[in-house]
């Protein structure tokens, strides 16, 4: 009998100190998420001094080269729509012309010109789709090196008011551009401690996602962490 009292003695004071440490736990938890919406919304509402670089990576010399590398791919390309269309189509028409006209030395000597071009060259259809499938070529080079550019950040510059932050990205020849917006619509997708070389941010009512490449130089990591590196739900 002295052993069952004995047991459910020990029983009540295990699920007391149980449920103390659960207490004690569950307080300080509480304590520590105050205190760090505390932190993150004295940051966000902290009004600097001056202006703060927060990410910069100069690269111009870069976005010059693919600025021109794309635009001579598009110039190429677009000549070599213009001369399927241009040149080797007449040599359809002057084939179907001379089926039908006698074979005279002056018909031999124009289809000269031609005796070195593949047969499927000949077909009207395959010209004209290879004319367009040219020209889309080149305008798809030119507009992907125009959009890797203008989504490749620059530098990010946090106002000091620390409501807003100013995002230079480059152009396609190398300047620069910027913009400013407000910095509870922007929501980061990744994380300048993983693995990745490089991870995004969104923009609010922006289509594309701009881009973070990680050999910059994060000037102030902790003011990023804390402002644009923060993944936003609602934007």
């Amino acid at each position: 009998m002295a052993g069952i009292i004995r047991n459910i003695l020990q029983c009540r004071l295990c699920s007391r100190f149980s449920n103390v440490s659960c207490r004690q736990f569950l307080t300080r938890t509480t304590f520590t998420l105050r205190n760090s919406q505390q932190i993150l919304m004295r940051t966000l509402t902290t009004k600097y001094s001056q202006d703060i670089i927060l990410y910069e990576y100069q690269r111009h010399g870069f976005y010059k080269i693919l600025g021109l590398a794309t635009l001579s791919q598009l110039v190429f390309w677009s000549y070599m729509s213009y001369v399927m269309y241009a040149y080797i189509r007449p040599a359809t028409q002057m084939l179907q012309e001379h089926a039908l006209k006698d074979r005279t030395a002056e018909n031999q000597n124009e289809l000269k010109e031609f005796k070195y071009f593949p047969k499927f060259l000949l077909d009207s259809k395959m010209q004209t789709g290879l004319s367009i499938a040219s020209l889309g070529m080149g305008v798809l080079f030119f507009f992907t090196g125009c959009i890797y550019a203008l989504r490749s950040v620059n530098q990010l510059v946090l106002i000091r008011n620390g409501a807003r932050i100013i995002v230079r990205t480059y152009t396609p020849f190398g300047t620069a551009k910027q913009f400013s917006v407000p910095l509870a619509d922007v929501s980061c997708l990744g994380s300048r401690l993983d693995e990745k070389p490089f991870f995004v941010f969104k923009i609010k009512n922006h289509r594309f996602y701009y881009m973070i490449d990680k050999r910059g130089q994060f000037l102030q990591p902790t003011l990023f962490d804390t402002t644009v590196g923060l993944k936003r739900w609602n934007v």
